[in-house]
């Protein structure tokens, strides 16, 4: 089952007691048959919610491919996380995984994730000072600051 907006987590996570939710799946490894059912986030899209000469404060859904907002960034003239393009997963994933690459880690990016908990059936607000995440964690939008290469 695919997962893309927020409410279809909601309900389905609602519905079914064993779930399980995966990005893109380049990062897991399953030893056995799967309880229940499997949910692939397929939330894209990239909003601007604010832009200065300075900055740009973005929020994506967190099924977008990582590389693909480094492309669009890029494509943006915007700097700073083009050293993080290739890194397999999604957008969701990218907190977990904390990547990095040749100086660049998402930390210095990363201000505020989206998730819900699928135990406790509520969402939850992430930034980098309490991001205590487990299994049953699921990334459904992340925020992130950008500078532009240029002005506008």
């Amino acid at each position: 089952m695919s997962i893309v907006q927020k409410n279809d987590f909601e309900r389905i996570s609602n519905y079914y007691k064993d779930v399980l939710v995966l990005g893109k799946g380049s990062n897991i490894l399953l030893l056995g048959d799967v309880k229940g059912v499997v949910l692939k986030n397929e939330m894209v899209g990239i909003n601007i919610i604010e832009e200065s000469k300075d900055e740009i404060f973005i929020e994506v859904g967190a099924g977008m491919i990582w590389h693909q907002l480094v492309l669009y960034a890029l494509e943006k003239d915007w700097a700073g996380i083009e050293n993080l393009a290739l890194i397999p997963g999604t957008v969701g994933a990218a907190p977990v995984q904390n990547i990095g690459a040749y100086g660049v880690e998402l930390k210095m990016f990363f201000i505020l994730c989206v998730a819900g908990i699928l135990k406790r059936k509520n969402g939850i607000n992430l930034d980098g000072t309490n991001a205590s995440l487990d299994t049953e964690t699921v990334f459904l939008n992340n925020s992130g600051k950008i500078k532009p290469l240029s002005p506008g």
